[in-house]
């Protein structure tokens, strides 16, 4: 209505104009003049004004196989609801060029278009809140049905492919279960009978650790869920850590801050944690002769440290070697925490041998309600 408005006035004036100046130049008639004016304003003006008006004020968003490519290269990842809406915002800023754009507290499930032009509100993936662009080409226009249209079948589009990507994990978690069942069901319980069937020994010994392993990997991949608390785990690791090395004849000293057990780590890292104390175990028992293995934890100001220190030494330098970078022990320890986000040291301190472990706190820790 506001631009109707602007162009019949536009028109008026032109008209208007024209006529005084045929009048005060040519000193015609007014009749004359009117006549005359009305056959310039038609003929001339009219076609040279539609052309201006195309050219300035002409629709600038893309083609729609521009933005229906986009939401096929975004949609086809994994994703958060953060990932998705700034991406969303990102797609409606690209094609409306607004002059504003903000998310509002509000629910709508389609697009709307405020009465004057000036507004349009858009839905959004992320529950109460709707996206609130106000007059496009950077202000240049009103908003009007055909932008309406456009961006009501960008979210269509964008909502479907979310659902599509939703079945498509759904799916894959319901395989990677199904997997994990299976796993625990033939191998854990092949192993389990091997277990009671060794009797003693190495073999009972290395069946009991490989069904700990598969257990771990069934619990941190089916039962865990994204993100696992460190007070679950602490309980877990040393139970398992106490009883390899009791039967090895060697002392665990367990330390750990109460600060450690509020933390909250992903899955992976959970699992991967796990495999480094295993293995700095393992290279304690293998290589060297310990009486007492010390692990600690500690939260010291935004890092996570943990300090494994057994009191064995290598038997001959050719241990001492394997212990060093080139040694699958110490390069997977070291593997796994670079993964983690963070870092290893290795040091022989007198007669002890030390591994110290240093992750940034905000690379491991996860907060349960992003989880």
């Amino acid at each position: 209505m506001c631009v109707q408005f602007i162009r019949g006035a536009t028109h008026g004036l032109a008209i208007m104009g024209l006529d005084l100046v045929i009048i005060t130049l040519l000193r015609w008639t007014p009749g004359m003049s009117l006549v005359v004016s009305l056959l310039v304003v038609s003929w001339l003006y009219f076609p040279l004004r539609q052309w201006l008006w195309e050219r300035l004020l002409r629709r600038r968003s893309a083609p729609m196989e521009h933005y229906v490519s986009k939401l096929v290269a975004h949609f086809v990842h994994p994703g958060s609801i953060a990932d998705d809406m700034n991406f969303w915002v990102g797609l409606m800023q690209e094609a409306f060029l607004p002059a504003s754009l903000e998310v509002v507290d509000s629910a709508v499930q389609r697009v709307s278009l405020a009465s004057d032009g000036t507004r349009m509100r858009v839905p959004t993936f992320e529950s109460g809140k709707t996206l609130e662009m106000r007059l496009p080409d950077r202000g240049a226009r009103l908003f009007d049905d055909e932008d309406v249209r456009l961006a009501q079948a960008l979210f269509d589009l964008a909502t479907r492919a979310r659902a599509q990507r939703e079945a498509y994990q759904m799916g894959m978690e319901d395989e990677r279960r199904r997997i994990m069942r299976d796993l625990h069901d033939d191998v854990g319980g092949r192993l389990l009978s091997l277990v009671h069937a060794a009797g003693g020994g190495t073999t009972r010994r290395l069946a009991q650790e490989a069904l700990d392993s598969l257990r771990d990997v069934i619990y941190f991949t089916m039962e865990g869920g994204t993100a696992i608390s460190m007070a679950d785990l602490l309980g877990r690791w040393r139970a398992q850590l106490r009883q390899r090395l009791d039967q090895a004849g060697v002392q665990l000293e367990w330390s750990w801050d109460e600060a450690c057990e509020g933390l909250v780590l992903k899955a992976r890292d959970a699992l991967s944690l796990g495999r480094i104390l295993y293995e700095g175990t393992s290279n304690a028992l293998r290589h060297a002769s310990p009486c007492k293995v010390a692990i600690e934890g500690r939260c010291q100001e935004n890092t996570f440290c943990v300090t494994m220190v057994n009191d064995g030494v290598p038997a001959t330098l050719e241990e001492m070697d394997h212990l060093g970078p080139g040694g699958h022990g110490i390069h997977n320890i070291r593997q796994r925490a670079e993964e983690m986000g963070g870092t290893a040291e290795f040091t022989q301190e007198g007669g002890r041998f030390v591994v110290r472990l240093s992750f940034p706190m905000d690379a491991i820790h996860v907060c349960e309600s992003g989880s």
